[in-house]
């Protein structure tokens, strides 16, 4: 996982995460404007249960207003689409679980068939 500029975060709150555990996978999608760092102990619970996790962050987000104008929900879509690719090659299941406009996007990713279920 690559590191990205930050502007008034520490590294540790906008890092994406990933636990490599059992057969089922879950993609945890944080909230608008918010970070992965809302959904770790999240992760690391569902971790500590067996299960394969990816924290992701999305585009644009956790550094500053200006980086969020500049992307799409499309982009959004895609930080979401990549973890779910990742995972997809590895688990029996991929599960989505998201808070706020993860939720939303975990569900056009279920729309589309791209996952297992959405929490």
């Amino acid at each position: 996982m690559s590191n990205f500029k930050v502007r008034g975060a520490t590294i540790d709150q906008v890092q994406p995460f990933a636990f490599d555990r059992g057969p089922i996978g879950c993609v945890l999608l944080h909230g608008f404007t918010a970070a992965p760092k809302e959904m770790r102990p999240l992760g690391e619970y569902l971790a500590d249960r067996n299960y394969t996790i990816r924290g992701v962050r999305f585009a644009g987000h956790a550094t500053s207003p200006e980086d969020l104008a500049q992307t799409t929900w499309r982009e959004w879509v895609a930080s979401a689409k990549e973890s779910v690719a990742e995972l997809r090659q590895g688990c029996q299941q991929v599960w989505i679980i998201g808070l706020s406009l993860g939720g939303l996007i975990g569900l056009h990713l279920a729309e589309h068939h791209l996952v297992n279920g959405v929490v």
